[in-house]
């Protein structure tokens, strides 16, 4: 669709515009790449510079969104295998009167007690009071 408005000549494809539009377009999703690549695109323009295509810049949106997924799934296990290493030092040395009950362990429940949902009256029919 890109390529045959080039060749009619469309005005909204000509320059810089469908960079813009793109630009405009992704800024939803992810607005610190659009704000940064909008000053990068207004001063290559400023300066006279060669702009990318649309296609370049489509390409370099994909890799920073590849790259910014890679990262954010990347897992930290040094953290937790040393809160987990504290947790077995502080649990093996504490009295069992001492610990926690197995109750104030569970996240509030839609309800607002702490209990599994499967345990909860309001709903689960089977555990509800006969």
């Amino acid at each position: 669709m890109y390529i045959a408005a080039l060749k009619v000549a469309l005005l909204e494809v000509q320059n810089e515009n469908p960079l813009y539009d793109f630009i405009t377009a992704v800024k939803g999703l992810n607005p610190i790449f659009a704000g940064s690549y909008k000053i990068a695109l207004e001063e290559k323009i400023s300066r006279n510079t060669e702009i990318p295509s649309i296609f370049d810049l489509i390409e370099t949106f994909r890799n920073h969104i590849r790259i910014n997924r890679a990262v954010s799934r990347a897992p930290s296990h040094t953290a937790f295998a040393t809160l987990q290493e504290q947790l077995l030092i502080e649990s093996s040395t504490e009295s069992p009167q001492s610990q926690p009950s197995r109750t104030s362990s569970y996240r509030p429940c839609l309800c607002s007690d702490r209990h599994r949902y499967s345990e909860c009256s309001y709903l689960n029919i089977h555990a509800r009071p006969s």
